[in-house]
């Protein structure tokens, strides 16, 4: 499945080349865990999330995730305060 985000950053979009490019879930940890700056995790796990809406959204599952994207649209609120 092809994927498109609009209105990222560069950096948003460097990190979720980042993400793409890893092979299986123990190499997006390793990124995670050893590659990323602090605030890059923060932002990686975000675009992870943003991706798994957009995933949803597109396989016609949205309202499955609906309280997963509630969630998601508060912290991303409360943090750009």
């Amino acid at each position: 499945m092809r994927m498109q985000l609009d209105g990222l950053t560069p950096r948003q979009a460097e990190i979720c080349d980042m993400l793409w490019a890893c092979d299986s879930m123990e190499e997006v940890k390793f990124l995670l865990d050893y590659c990323l700056t602090e605030d890059d995790r923060a932002m990686a796990i975000t675009l992870l999330e943003v991706m798994h809406v957009e995933a949803a959204e597109a396989q016609g599952a949205l309202e499955e995730v609906k309280p997963v994207v509630d969630d998601l649209l508060d912290r991303i609120m409360r943090n750009a305060e």
